[in-house]
């Protein structure tokens, strides 16, 4: 992802990541409805992968939050990148997502030194388990997705280089 002049915009190193854990979600819808004729509409997939926009929080010091409101001046109405934890992902992991502030972020001070920056943010590129592994996690429990995802690298990926596939 680059920017007019060339250069990827990057979450700054030292801020906080913003929580996105135990915060609602909105999935873009992902499908685009086209009246026909005759007979039912037909949908098409706009997406391999549902951009999403996420209310979000961060408790940064006074310091970080002067590098925040000065990143979000730089970047507001562009893309950056920035590594989360998905709230879907099955091993609690960074993962790297394509994101874009929707509004302006709210800063309040939460105490002594510290302060509350609350943002919305769209992420691209979020990945949703299928209904299949969601079943299998509520049949087996939550442990059963560290099992889930090593069969997912033996299969696709060590299974692969051992038969020469590239």
């Amino acid at each position: 992802m680059t920017d007019v002049l060339g250069e990827r915009r990057l979450w700054p190193r030292g801020l906080p990541c913003p929580d996105l854990k135990a915060i609602s979600f909105t999935p873009d819808g992902g499908e685009l409805a086209t009246e026909m004729e005759s007979g039912t509409r037909r949908n098409r997939q706009l997406y391999e992968t549902l951009p999403t926009t996420y209310k979000a929080t961060m408790t940064c010091d006074r310091i970080e939050t002067v590098i925040f409101m000065s990143f979000y001046k730089e970047v507001a109405g562009a893309e950056f990148e920035i590594d989360v934890h998905s709230p879907f992902a099955l091993v609690p992991s960074l993962t790297r997502h394509r994101a874009q502030f929707l509004s302006l972020p709210d800063v309040t001070e939460a105490g002594a030194a510290t302060w509350k920056v609350s943002m919305t943010l769209w992420l691209a590129e979020v990945t949703v388990p299928d209904f299949d592994t969601l079943a299998f996690l509520a049949a087996y429990g939550s442990e059963s997705g560290a099992m889930i995802n090593r069969f997912d690298v033996l299969a696709n990926d060590e299974l692969a280089d051992h038969m020469g596939a590239a």
